[in-house]
């Protein structure tokens, strides 16, 4: 397979570096996202802006096996298992990075495993929310009246 692009270690790590900073001694090359912190929304923000950067199609890329979500998946996360913790996690490398980046496209192929149709935990999650909201704006209303 010939690489579509010439991208270098060098340049990934410029990358990380300029989305997050000077490397922290124990950087992992291995597993950036373990290794810096990276989790929920902040480990999607830094693979658009790897793909912008890069022009990496990420059609395939799975976000579940890389990280967890945002925040506290409560009381939902509880009862149904949410999709990132239902899979084994898959570290995102310096190589892998790289890999992708001169094909052009996210060179992971992930194991075979199935997701529920619906997010049943997210679900109960917003039922709760609604609820909670429903039950103070009465309680604002009945001590204002």
């Amino acid at each position: 397979m010939t690489a579509l692009n010439e991208y270098s270690q060098k340049d990934i790590l410029a990358f990380i570096e300029g989305e997050w900073g000077s490397f922290p001694k124990r950087f992992n090359p291995s597993d950036i996202f373990e290794s810096l912190g990276i989790t929920g929304d902040d480990a999607w923000d830094f693979i658009e802006n790897y793909s912008a950067r890069f022009k990496v199609d990420l059609s395939s890329f799975l976000w579940y096996f890389h990280a967890d979500e945002e925040g506290m998946n409560i009381p939902g996360g509880i009862v149904f298992t949410p999709p990132s913790a239902g899979v084994k996690r898959i570290p995102i490398s310096v190589m892998l990075l790289l890999e992708s980046a001169n094909a052009g496209r996210w060179m992971l192929e992930y194991p075979p495993h199935t997701l529920p149709k619906w997010r049943y935990d997210l679900f109960i999650n917003l039922s709760f929310l609604f609820a909670f909201l429903a039950a103070l704006t009465a309680w604002l209303a009945f001590k204002i009246f």
